[in-house]
């Protein structure tokens, strides 16, 4: 099964819930809006992201990593806090899945933070 496959079978993605390469591309930072359903824009992103990497826009791989390691960061005290305690309500294998993608990132994309990526990567794996 591929890194796709995988992101689209744990968040339970159906032609419902796929968001077009365009509107991504047309949006690289949803998530300023405040009202996007983590469950739906943070896999529809990470997809893009998988597929296009950074030969068609680095913004979306950009936001979509600053995103979930702002999201991996959050503590404990937080998790009811709506909006942003979207790692506390994932699954283990959403995590999982999650993480694979933030280790796809550091292996395949040049122009990221990469000491962001890798002091994210403990949060998602409940190192931290």
């Amino acid at each position: 099964m591929t890194l796709i496959e995988d992101i689209i079978e744990s968040f339970r993605l159906d032609s419902l819930k796929l968001i077009s390469d365009n509107q991504i591309e047309e949006n690289p930072d949803a998530w300023t809006w405040h009202t996007v359903d983590n469950f739906i824009y943070i896999p529809n992103y990470m997809i893009w992201c998988l597929k296009y990497g950074e030969s068609n826009g680095n913004l979306v791989c950009d936001y979509t990593l600053m995103y979930i390691a702002e999201l991996g960061r959050v503590s404990i005290r937080h998790k009811e806090t709506k909006g942003t305690n979207f790692k506390f309500l994932c699954s283990k294998k959403q995590k999982e899945v999650i993480v694979k993608f933030l280790y796809w990132c550091l292996e395949n994309l040049n122009d990221i933070d990469d000491v962001r990526l890798k002091r994210t990567l403990p949060y998602w794996e409940g190192k931290r």
